[in-house]
C-alpha cells in the first residue's frame, strides 16, 4: 500500500456521500493500492485483505444483497466470499456513481482506473521514477463488464 493524501472536501462530497460507508471506505483503500496513476488490479480478494484486513461480514445485511435473500453460505471454491462480495458491491457502487472505470489492459486483465485520481493526488519522488504497474486506460478504452 501507497501513502496517500485524503482532503478534508472528502468527507463534505455530496456526491461522494450518496454512497454506502462500505464504499467510501473502499474507495480511500483503492488509492492506497493504485499505482501512481490510479489504476490497479481488479482483484476483489485481494483488495479486501488489503482494506478489510479485520471486518468479518458474514453476518453482514450486504450479503442478502449480493446473494439474494436467505444466503445459503458459502457452496463452492468459485463462490466469493463474504469479504470479496461487500468489496465487489463497493465496486460497482464506485463504478455507478462515477468514481472508477473497470477496463481491460493490453494483456486482457481486467482493471480499475480512479477518475481523477491525479487531481486530487501527487507523485511523490519516487512514484515519478518508477515503471507504471498497469497501463491506463486510453481515450476510447473498452469498459469492462462488471
Amino acid at each position: 500500500m501507497r501513502l496517500r493524501h485524503i482532503k478534508p472536501e472528502f468527507f463534505k462530497d455530496e456526491k461522494l456521500g450518496k454512497q454506502p460507508l462500505y464504499a467510501r471506505y473502499l474507495f480511500i483503500g483503492l488509492w492506497m493500492l493504485a499505482d501512481k496513476n490510479g489504476c490497479l488490479e481488479y482483484s476483489p480478494r485481494r483488495i479486501g485483505v488489503e482494506v478489510f484486513p479485520y471486518d468479518d461480514f458474514s453476518r453482514s445485511e450486504l450479503l442478502e444483497e449480493y446473494y439474494g435473500p436467505e444466503p445459503e453460505g458459502l457452496c463452492c471454491e468459485n463462490e466469493p466470499t463474504p469479504t470479496e462480495a461487500v468489496v465487489e458491491l463497493g465496486l460497482d457502487s464506485l463504478v455507478n456513481g462515477g468514481f472508477i472505470h473497470l477496463y481491460h489492459d493490453k494483456n486482457d486483465k481486467k482493471c480499475i482506473c480512479i477518475i481523477n485520481f491525479l487531481k486530487h493526488q501527487k507523485r511523490t519522488s519516487w512514484e515519478k521514477k518508477e515503471s507504471l504497474e498497469f497501463v491506463s486506460p486510453p481515450t476510447g478504452f473498452r469498459p469492462a463488464s462488471a
